[in-house]
């Protein structure tokens, strides 16, 4: 009995520990999944972010007023030779629209005439005031993102890239995080995303090109508030902390049960074993008076009859009396 115990002692603790092994397995694998997710909204908000500034860009383009316009003229173009590479031109050029026009200064433009002077512009712009840059964009995934890296160059041509604007875009969307200007080696067509995974202190890298042709990008560090994770699976949280107290609790409650059979199954077996050890002697007593009894009615049994045929063997048998009481006892 006290060996099946033993083994039921041993498989319940095992399985408390292996129930709570896979139970802390499980949060650990729950939690990781949390920091993914809620770093996949934070990456998705933070685009988004990225997105609003360059469009609030866009709308307020630092070009300067007056009598001169400010223009600028992008193409895309292939060496003929063996390698055969692509090569981005920007050119930026200013001009005197009232001046190619002829036309008095005092006189509003209108767009036909800001295009026509645009073209008269462009077909004298070796005599104008004007920036001509010239990029290899062989590693380009795709055209389009050639296209693109050009309005993104005119873009900061006019209204230069800030990480205190980013900032306060992110700040809006209760983004707080570490924003740092650099240009690269290479050029970076592409969104970058890293991920350090850490159970104290995870931590997201998003870095994004905003001039791909000048290889200047932006890099964005945020650290993962723990407690926000913790926030969103808390109703997880709960429920297995609850279940794994309720299993605790009814294993330790199935040992204490055990325990206490036990002890009473041992007290029953010591009062068995002390009343046999108790009635052993006036048991044996009690058999020894009923032989002797048996013993000394058989006797007279035998010598009464010999009394009442022989009146002369009375006093033998008073005199054999002690005798025979003495064999008995």
């Amino acid at each position: 009995m006290e060996r099946r115990i033993k083994i039921i002692y041993i498989i319940t603790i095992v399985s408390i520990i292996a129930f709570l092994g896979m139970q802390a397995y499980w949060l650990n694998s729950r939690y990781e999944y949390s920091i993914t997710e809620y770093s996949t909204t934070v990456n998705e908000k933070i685009m988004a972010a990225i997105k609003a500034y360059r469009n609030y860009q866009s709308e307020n383009k630092n070009i300067p007023t007056g009598d001169y316009k400010y223009n600028t003229r992008s193409s895309l173009s292939f060496n003929q030779d063996i390698t055969n590479s692509k090569i981005a031109h920007i050119t930026t050029y200013v001009f005197d629209a009232h001046k190619l026009l002829s036309i008095p200064r005092n006189q509003q433009l209108t767009k036909e005439q800001e295009e026509e002077a645009n073209n008269i512009a462009l077909n004298k712009i070796k005599d104008l005031d004007y920036t001509d840059c010239t990029f290899k964009v062989d590693n380009a995934p795709k055209e389009s993102d050639i296209w693109d890296a050009m309005r993104d160059f005119e873009l900061e041509f006019y209204s230069p890239f800030t990480a205190e604007g980013l900032d306060s875009v992110l700040r809006r969307e209760d983004i707080t995080a570490d924003i740092t200007i650099a240009t690269l080696d290479t050029m970076l067509w592409q969104n970058k995303f890293e991920h350090q995974k850490s159970l104290t202190s995870p931590h997201i890298r998003i870095t994004s090109p905003f001039s791909a042709l000048e290889k200047k990008v932006v890099i964005i560090d945020y650290d993962i508030p723990v407690s926000n994770v913790i926030t969103i699976m808390m109703d997880t949280l709960i429920l297995s902390i609850i279940i794994s107290l309720l299993l605790i609790l009814c294993l330790i409650w199935q040992i204490s049960t055990i325990f206490k059979q036990n002890r009473l199954d041992k007290m029953r077996n010591d009062f068995v074993s002390t009343m046999i050890h108790e009635l052993k002697r006036p048991i044996a007593t009690l058999k020894m008076c009923v032989f002797r009894d048996s013993i000394t009615n058989a006797c007279w049994k035998t010598v009464k009859p010999v009394m009442k045929s022989s009146p002369t063997a009375v006093t033998h048998s008073t005199a054999c009396r002690p005798i025979l009481q003495n064999c008995v006892t």
